[in-house]
């Protein structure tokens, strides 16, 4: 776990290191995984809305639809 603790530690200093080497700067990837980050919430909303309209009224989130054939 020694190891382990140690590589955590040096982790943010060497990524840093890293992202400059690469040619970004380190703001520049804050905005970059900002931006992807909310775009994930969106489509995540997005799939949570579509899912609620498709829900038919009174079910739960939980809550399956029937399909013909379906045995209750």
């Amino acid at each position: 776990m020694g190891k382990l603790a140690e590589a955590a530690k040096a982790a943010p200093p060497i990524g840093v290191s890293g992202l400059d080497l690469v040619g970004i700067p380190l703001s520049e990837w804050v905005l970059i995984l900002t931006s992807a980050y909310t775009a994930l919430l969106i489509v995540h909303k997005g799939i949570e809305v579509l899912r609620s309209i498709r829900r038919p009224p009174g079910c739960s989130p939980h809550c399956q639809r029937r399909r013909v054939g379906d045995v209750p």
